[in-house]
């Protein structure tokens, strides 16, 4: 499951358990598509604080959806206490247009002043 929450300047995902496939399909893909049209450049900031990864298929929708949107994406922030998706994020990184930083979990306000601030 996974929670998205429209910002004025940026976008909020926070998922919660495992994301799946359906995950995907039903929520992500169809949100990210109207999201990328509202906003130009698309600040998304992941809180993966109750996060426990993807799904097999989920890990291709989430690169699929990122080279979707490649070019509609600025910035990136991964907040998290999990040590493991860093490096995740710098592979990621490589498939979009904008930037991607990674900050601790108690970092969610320095996170948010990276993504509104140029």
């Amino acid at each position: 499951m996974i929670d998205i929450i429209e910002h004025e300047s940026y976008v909020e995902c926070i998922p919660h358990g495992k994301l799946t496939h359906r995950d995907y399909v039903d929520n992500i893909m169809p949100r990210l598509e109207e999201l990328a049209k509202q906003h130009q450049p698309l600040n998304l900031l992941f809180l993966a604080v109750d996060f426990d990864g993807w799904q097999w298929q989920a890990v291709w929708d989430d690169l699929k959806t990122g080279m979707r949107h490649r070019h509609a994406i600025g910035k990136i922030a991964l907040v998290t206490d999990q040590s493991l998706l860093r490096p995740v994020s710098k592979l990621f990184g490589l498939f979009i247009d904008g930037e991607i930083k990674a900050f601790n979990a108690d970092q969610h306000g320095q996170a948010v002043q990276w993504l509104t601030h140029s």
